[in-house]
């Protein structure tokens, strides 16, 4: 499910911390109100899935914010989350992002001396989001998802995305049992189209 976001003006509008705090809601925004439709049915969607899975609609797994910057990417992002009173996570993505920081990875041992196996925000994210409550959303949002490497960042975890019910598989450096619990999802935010990012 990918959202367009749109810009006021050529550079869209930067909003400082103090704004951000402010307690605007979706029905406060005036004008770009094609956006703010399916924002708001975005949030219906994630909040009550039964009224649409019942009509056979499936639950993404992901949504995409594009857009701009300065147009509110993040902050909707954080917003939705709060909307729904989620479980909520965020990462910035970067170029040296890696698969040992995503999902697992060998890191320096500071106590012991030597090395040992960390799982990465991810991993860690879907282990917690299991031990909810299946009716309890959990938002896992990516922001600058097309600045890394996805396919070296997601890795075999790919598999685990698609659309073909819950499947699970054993993580290479410390075996423990992975899958994507049906109640995360994760919400990408990138500035341009990416068609790279399709396969997500």
């Amino acid at each position: 499910m990918i959202f367009k976001m749109q810009g006021l003006g050529e550079k869209g509008q930067v909003y400082d911390d103090t704004e951000r705090k402010t307690k605007i809601k979706f029905k406060d925004v005036a004008g770009l109100d094609e956006e703010k439709e399916e924002l708001i049915e975005i949030v219906d969607f994630l909040k009550s899935p039964s009224r649409y899975t019942e009509m056979g609609a499936r639950i993404p797994k992901g949504v995409l914010l594009v857009g701009p910057p300065g147009t509110g990417k993040t902050y909707y992002a954080e917003e939705i989350a709060k909307a729904m009173n989620a479980e909520f996570k965020i990462v910035q993505f970067h170029a040296g992002y890696s698969y040992e920081e995503f999902i697992e990875g060998i890191v320096p041992d500071v106590s012991n001396g030597g090395f040992k196996y960390q799982s990465g925000a991810f991993l860690d994210f879907c282990i917690e989001a299991s031990g909810i409550a299946s009716d309890k959303l959990c938002l896992f949002v990516i922001d600058e998802i097309n600045r890394a490497n996805i396919t070296a960042v997601f890795g075999e975890v790919m598999n685990l995305m698609e659309q073909k019910g819950i499947r699970t598989l054993k993580t290479p450096k410390q075996n423990i049992d992975f899958c994507i619990p049906p109640n995360v999802v994760i919400i990408g935010t990138m500035n341009t189209a990416d068609k790279s990012l399709a396969k997500l």
